[in-house]
């Protein structure tokens, strides 16, 4: 992939943004890329089994996503850019979210948040560029602000069947509270009319 992007304006104007200093964005062939509604961001899928992100506003590298077991094969944003899906040789199609409009990247900073379920056993692995001034190496984080989802159909209908034997659950016990709500008005009643029929017999 060559070291430079340019945006063209059909017949009008150009502009190019310099890439990071590496050699190639990746380090091999590039199989699809995918353009952010906002026209902010493009993110690239490659042989070498990772997603890139790049922020065109700034020419700069955001992040490299590790999912795929082999070389990612596609990769396109959503209709609102909400969320983007990947594909790869592993047969694997991981849907991420991207929550570009709540990071702040020159803050980000190294976390870990809870555990995502991902039918490969292990999760995503994503690499932060440090901001400028920070004499570190690449912050290394797990699932956010990209979180990825992939289940296997058969786990999907299973959770599906799981979820609806709860309600039928919740509505029995519903019904059985309900009655038994019932049976204690009925008992209370009862030793009422019990009382008075006690306090009118005479001793």
């Amino acid at each position: 992939m060559c070291r430079s992007m340019i945006q063209a304006q059909a017949w009008v104007t150009s502009k190019a943004w310099p890439l990071p200093a590496s050699p190639a964005v990746h380090s091999a062939a590039v199989n699809a890329l995918s353009f952010h509604p906002s026209g902010n961001y493009l993110i690239t899928a490659s042989s070498d089994s990772t997603l890139k992100i790049l922020d065109l506003m700034e020419g700069r590298l955001l992040y490299t996503l590790h999912g795929h077991q082999g070389p990612a094969t596609t990769v396109a944003f959503s209709r609102t850019g909400e969320y983007f899906a990947s594909g790869g040789s592993d047969e694997q199609v991981m849907v991420w979210k991207s929550n570009f409009d709540i990071v702040d990247y020159g803050d980000m900073k190294a976390r870990r948040p809870p555990p995502l379920t991902s039918s490969s056993g292990t999760l995503p692995k994503m690499d932060l560029p440090v901001p400028p001034g920070r004499d570190r190496s690449l912050e290394s984080v797990q699932g956010e602000p990209q979180e990825s989802i992939s289940m296997p159909q058969t786990l999907t209908s299973t959770l599906e069947h799981i979820v609806g034997q709860l309600d039928i659950l919740t509505q029995t016990v519903s019904i059985l509270e309900q009655r038994l709500t019932l049976t204690e008005d009925r008992l209370k009643q009862c030793l009422e009319n019990q009382q008075l029929i006690m306090q009118r017999t005479p001793p």
